[in-house]
């Protein structure tokens, strides 16, 4: 409500966005990921045929084997990779940069 004054360092989610270019935050999970879904994500980049790609699931428990995929994205946003609002983040644009061949490997 307008008349609700959260605690100090409780976070308020004013709209559930999960879509970073639309105002949601991009959570680096990659450390927790289990490595059955990261292995479906390579399987689904390769069926793809795509050199850079980015893989969006919906995983609910990932102690499940139960998952949706949103989109294979052949042009992911590299900044979320790089800069999450949590978590470490990877430094993918060295990666590509060698992959593409505009620096050395």
């Amino acid at each position: 409500s307008l008349e609700y004054v959260p605690p100090k360092d409780e976070r308020v989610y004013l709209h559930k966005v999960s879509n970073a270019s639309k105002g949601g935050e991009a959570v680096d999970v990659n450390d927790i990921v289990p490595e059955y879904y990261k292995r479906i994500a390579e399987k689904l980049v390769k069926a793809f045929n795509a050199k850079i790609c980015g893989v969006d699931f919906i995983i609910n428990d990932m102690d499940s084997l139960e998952y949706k995929v949103i989109e294979l994205n052949d042009n992911p946003g590299i900044l979320l990779n790089e800069s999450p609002v949590e978590g470490k983040g990877i430094k993918v644009g060295f990666e590509i940069l060698k992959l593409l061949g505009l620096i050395e490997k």
